[in-house]
């Protein structure tokens, strides 16, 4: 026979139904933690009062953004902070938005003000990494994308070009070089620092296939 308190021990449907329940609740809030960052900074962005904002700005944090600047003899200013696959780059500003800003809006923002809701703020250039403002026009995003085909700059980024490659073009002839000469898989792979299927999908070309 089963004691009281035995009973109240034994696990029930009932009973692992909430604690289900608040595990998903801790996963679904650990998940939005880490996108209410990027969410809030652009609601921020759209959001902006442009004396309030503009006089958060400090001499201190924009000396600390043109630290990240280079500016070239052919007019671009090119950001050379941290930046995404594409090439855009990206700074922390604690006067707008703690999570970071895109570099060529802030270089906007502080020579033109506040960008409206709904609008892009485009090159003139086609250099997503510049941040001159004479460079930098307002658009939609329907604007962005006709001035994008008219100029035919649309491209798929593929191979080093890519921010995150680790490998050049070179390094894939030289690993399919070395194979078809009967260097094994682990040679390949702690001479270039990638897994053994990663070395054997590159020399049977069922990675990086646009080189030759």
């Amino acid at each position: 026979m089963i004691s009281t308190r035995q009973a109240r021990q034994i696990p029930t449907s009932a009973s692992k139904a909430p604690a289900a329940k608040d595990k998903k609740r801790a996963y679904d809030a650990a998940r939005y933690a880490q996108r209410a960052p990027m969410i809030r900074t652009a609601r921020a962005e759209a959001r902006l009062d442009p004396a309030g904002a503009i006089a958060r700005i400090s001499e201190r944090e924009k000396l600390r953004f043109w630290k990240f600047v280079e500016r070239r003899p052919d007019g671009c200013w090119l950001w050379r902070g941290s930046r995404d696959r594409i090439g855009y780059g990206h700074f922390r500003s604690r006067a707008l938005a703690s999570s970071g800003v895109l570099a060529h809006r802030y270089s906007w923002f502080i020579h033109h003000g506040p960008v409206l809701d709904g609008l892009d703020v485009c090159h003139r250039c086609d250099v997503p990494g510049c941040v001159n403002p004479q460079h930098l026009f307002l658009g939609t995003h329907t604007d962005n994308m006709r001035d994008m085909f008219a100029k035919k700059r649309r491209r798929i980024l593929r191979g080093s070009q890519l921010s995150h490659a680790v490998l050049t073009e070179e390094d894939v002839r030289e690993i399919r070089r070395k194979r078809a000469a009967g260097a094994s898989l682990s040679e390949l792979s702690e001479r270039f620092g990638l897994a053994k299927s990663n070395i054997c999908a590159i020399a049977k070309r069922r990675r990086w296939k646009h080189v030759e």
